[in-house]
């Protein structure tokens, strides 16, 4: 799709110099598609790799915060916490950037924009995943972790189909299906805008459910601390 993306760009260019408007419009409108279709896949491949691969790095250096790093791995360790969370921030940006671009009826996202929106998503991610580091670090409730995301995933999924949100990009049932459970599994971490339409309710539901899951593991790590970390709350 990248190569489909450049191609459709020259070729834009290319009739743009021989002052044919039309063609020039067409080719760029179908660049715009493309990219955005591998913006898409490139966001699903972001979540699929970084966000597990962050919450066992977070977790890993919790649990091993009293063994002492040399500070050249401890330095790696951090910067591979930090490049997983940007680039899943920066995923979701880009692909709310290049969905802009494809509608022709709206405003292109400004680059005070996307900086308020990688900020945004950055923190937010960045609190889901640090909530679940936590959460397995304690050797009581590393197991449970798998349950959270597991509940959590069905339910999107569930929601996801009883809402038909996706018929519309996809042109068979098996297809809706089989995107629903994909999607669901991107909105263990965050949620993506799956349809142009008012956005208020989506965003206060998955929200509010994120945030009681978020307390609730914050609370039962509390609770379930070692008696020598000073966190630890007595049950």
């Amino acid at each position: 799709r990248y190569y489909d993306t450049l191609y459709l760009g020259l070729r834009s260019r290319q009739h743009y110099k021989l002052g044919n408007k039309k063609l020039q419009r067409v080719y760029y409108c179908r660049m715009l598609y493309e990219d955005a279709d591998a913006v898409f896949l490139r966001m699903f491949e972001t979540f699929m790799e970084a966000a597990p691969q962050l919450v066992l790095q977070l977790t890993i250096l919790i649990i091993n915060k009293e063994e002492p790093y040399g500070s050249t791995w401890f330095y790696l360790l951090v910067l591979g916490c930090i490049t997983s969370l940007v680039s899943m921030a920066w995923g979701l940006t880009a692909y709310a950037r290049a969905t802009r671009y494809t509608d022709h009826g709206k405003n292109n996202i400004s680059a005070l924009g996307s900086v308020v929106m990688l900020m945004w998503h950055t923190l937010t991610i960045g609190s889901r995943v640090l909530a679940m580091a936590l959460f397995a670090s304690n050797d009581d409730l590393r197991l449970w972790l798998i349950g959270v995301c597991l509940a959590h995933w069905i339910l999107m999924v569930v929601w996801l189909m009883s809402r038909r949100s996706l018929n519309v990009v996809c042109s068979t049932a098996l297809g809706e299906i089989a995107l629903s459970v994909v999607l669901g599994a991107v909105y263990i971490f965050s949620y993506v805008n799956e349809k142009d339409e008012p956005t208020r309710r989506k965003y206060a539901l998955y929200y509010a459910v994120c945030g009681v899951e978020n307390c609730l593991m914050m609370i039962l790590w509390l609770i379930y601390a070692q008696p020598q970390s000073p966190e630890y709350i007595p049950g």
